[in-house]
């Protein structure tokens, strides 16, 4: 599922023209974030 998920956002980011590295990088430190976060994300909410 992590895979998944750091490939579409590192696809995302590429779409926008972050350099490779970059990209990486970002969407490495979102997942790590959203990871550390899961406990405090209530399901059914949306922005």
């Amino acid at each position: 599922m992590w895979q998944e998920l750091y490939k579409t956002v590192l696809r995302y980011l590429l779409r926008l023209g972050l350099s490779r590295q970059d990209a990486e990088d970002m969407a490495q430190e979102a997942l790590l974030s959203t990871y550390l976060h899961l406990d405090s994300i209530q399901p059914g909410l949306t922005c």
